[in-house]
């Protein structure tokens, strides 16, 4: 018989161990071409930049909020050069997100769909 030291125990029952409460996480993980759906709380500067980026990726911007109603004209304007531009998949991404002005509406009427 085979001599089974204390180490490869340790060794063997800690990767047993990981292997078993990894499982789910495993398991539950979302397929490669399933598509990422996201809120954005603010809409000028870095987070404007991220939400395009977002969109650049296939993945869907479900609902925004800016507590400055002054930028959505602008997003709407970003949105007519999209599609004067003919990046008309981005312009109607853009379209469908639900626009708010206060995060706490935003999750508690538009969370089904981000």
């Amino acid at each position: 018989m085979k001599k089974f030291t204390r180490r490869q125990f340790i060794q063997t029952s800690t990767a047993a161990g990981v292997g078993v409460l990894g499982a789910p996480a495993i398991l539950n993980a979302a397929n490669k071409g399933d598509k990422l759906r996201v809120a954005f709380i603010g809409t000028g500067g870095i987070n404007r930049r991220h939400i395009t980026d977002t969109l650049d990726h296939g993945d869907i911007c479900g609902a925004y909020c800016d507590v400055d109603s002054s930028r959505y004209t602008n997003i709407h304007e970003g949105i007519d050069g999209l599609e004067k531009s003919g990046n008309s998949w981005m312009a109607k991404q853009w379209k469908a997100a639900k626009p708010f002005q206060d995060y706490r509406e935003m999750f508690d009427k538009a969370a089904n769909s981000f």
